[in-house]
């Protein structure tokens, strides 16, 4: 009869994944007790001990297993826990990761109990209630600081080096898990929070009204999504390879079983950049691993989470529920996920990786001229690359970093002119600041200048002043950053840029002169001037 029951169970499970990463199943028959023993004995990933087995309480058999991503809920411990995944609950309001001390504040929401009391972004979150928070598991987190609406919980954050203590009234949260808009005019960027229950259908709405803009890219960003429900993903996976395998899952008993893609009337044929962090786990990273493997998208970020197993949800008959982990997955070409994560293509910081993006998203158009492009060439992909983005102080570093990614490689890198893509002369290849005004004038270096250099402009006609202002600029050569100027007009046709701060002792800088400086008769410079300059040290 237990055999016959252990059959039933598992094709119930494997047949039920097919439809969602957390699957309830629902137990009779037993105590609770017995009920917890028994599945955790049949269905757990590994064979456990008797010891723990015979644990007088579930929760310390679930303890007893050493396993961050099994857990013992009460009835309303895991309507949050769901909610969560769909991102309704009711909490404090805060985006966070864990830390050793804690759980530490990535964001705050818009209208939250946490941004009431002034909890910030950096805040870590060191006690909840009296409860040390120092070493929790993100499954847990909830236990703390969620609860229902009008309760209050009293924290202790840790702000530098002060401890502060917060009483905040939870309130009901509820964001989308997907979103979507155009950015820089042509690019399709997507951001998926969470892989909730209607992520996937709300994903294939945002899809089909991004296309009507015909966009010429797309930006998948899955940083800080923890996962959600498998069918989501699965479901979201066919817009990118179509009904291709996505995952493949493995049991206890060493049973195989692939899943594939949900197919859809869409499919992306347009260069796709996917973007990921050390916070993307579970869901996010059988989507990452299936899109690396099918070589569909380019992959920004840090290495993912590393979480390859997944749970199933038991109903126990006291309307508590028992969460095991009970498979672990592979990607679609047999990569190990677990402790190991998705290794994206391009490493960079969670911040720079979405302005990588943005830069590798230009588009010079169809025609011959590509006049104020780079191209890049980057693993097996070409970039193209708006050199007017790439000068703001904004994407400097970002553009640096692929520059440097494409030499490390050893790819080329090409810029563009009138007649379409030319080579980088190569007296001019370890110039930085060609890279960025390519079509610029270089005027001599000032070399050896003072920290309180003042810089005089002669121009050879009388000039609109007006103009200039937002026209000539000091920028620092490593990382771009403006420096505030102000202007002496000498007479009509010379200015004079001063520095409203001192530049830095053998720091080096250039000074720009863009063509957007104007004549008193209307008419714009012929061409903007360069001049690198290096501080006396």
């Amino acid at each position: 009869m237990q055999n016959k029951r252990n059959k039933i169970l598992k094709r119930s499970i494997l047949l039920v994944l097919l439809t969602t990463l957390f699957v309830t199943i629902t137990v009779y028959g037993y105590t609770v007790l017995d009920e917890a023993r028994y599945l955790i004995k049949n269905y757990y990933i590994e064979k456990v001990s008797d010891e723990i087995l015979n644990k007088p309480t579930i929760k310390e058999m679930v303890e007893g297993l050493k396993d961050p991503y099994s857990v013992y809920f009460s009835k309303s411990e895991y309507n949050d826990f769901v909610n969560g995944i769909d991102m309704k609950f009711s909490g404090i309001g805060v985006k966070f990761e864990i830390v050793p001390e804690g759980v530490k504040v990535v964001s705050v929401l818009k209208d939250s109990g946490a941004e009431s009391v002034g909890i910030k972004e950096g805040d870590i979150i060191i006690e909840a209630d009296g409860k040390s928070l120092a070493g929790i598991t993100e499954d847990k987190v909830g236990l703390y600081l969620r609860g229902d609406e009008g309760t209050t919980v009293n924290v202790k954050v840790k702000r530098g080096s002060s401890i502060l203590s917060f009483s905040i009234t939870r309130k009901i949260i509820e964001t989308p898990t997907v979103g979507g808009s155009i950015i820089n005019g042509h690019t399709a960027y997507i951001k998926i929070s969470s892989f909730g229950e209607d992520t996937a259908g709300k994903f294939g709405t945002i899809l089909k009204d991004l296309n009507k803009k015909n966009p010429d890219n797309y930006i998948i960003d899955l940083r800080d999504n923890p996962g959600g429900y498998l069918n989501s993903a699965l479901d979201i996976a066919g817009y990118f390879i179509g009904d291709g395998t996505v995952v493949k899952v493995t049991n206890r008993d060493g049973d195989n079983v692939e899943y594939k893609a949900f197919k859809h009337d869409i499919k992306i044929d347009k260069p796709l950049i996917f973007l990921v962090n050390e916070n993307s786990a579970s869901a996010s990273e059988v989507l990452t691993g299936a899109i690396k493997d099918y070589n569909t998208a380019y992959i920004i970020g840090n290495r993912t989470f590393g979480k390859g197993l997944v749970q199933t949800m038991f109903g126990l008959s006291d309307g508590s529920y028992l969460k095991l982990t009970v498979l672990r997955f592979l990607s679609p070409l047999g990569n190990e996920i677990n402790k190991v994560g998705v290794t994206p293509h391009f490493n960079a910081d969670s911040k720079t990786s979405l302005l990588i993006a943005e830069l590798l998203s230009g588009h010079s158009g169809q025609g011959h001229d590509k006049t104020g492009y780079a191209k890049v060439k980057l693993g097996n992909r070409e970039f193209e690359i708006d050199l007017k983005l790439s000068r703001q102080e904004k994407y400097y570093s970002a553009y640096k970093m692929i520059l440097d990614k494409a030499k490390e490689e050893g790819n080329y890198i090409k810029l563009g002119s009138s007649i379409g893509w030319v080579d980088v002369p190569q007296d001019l290849k370890s110039e930085q600041y060609f890279m960025y005004y390519p079509e610029y004038k270089k005027l001599s270096d000032l070399i050896d200048v003072p920290i309180n250099k003042k810089f005089t402009v002669n121009f050879n006609i009388s000039i609109n002043k007006i103009t200039v202002e937002n026209s000539v600029e000091l920028l620092e050569a490593n990382t771009g950053r403006r420096l505030p100027l102000s202007f002496e007009f000498v007479d009509d046709k010379t200015v004079r840029a001063v520095p409203k701060e001192s530049l830095k002792i053998g720091g080096e800088y250039y000074f720009i002169v863009n063509p957007t400086v104007k004549g008193q008769s209307g008419a714009n410079m012929r061409e903007g001037t360069i001049s690198y300059v290096k501080v006396i040290k």
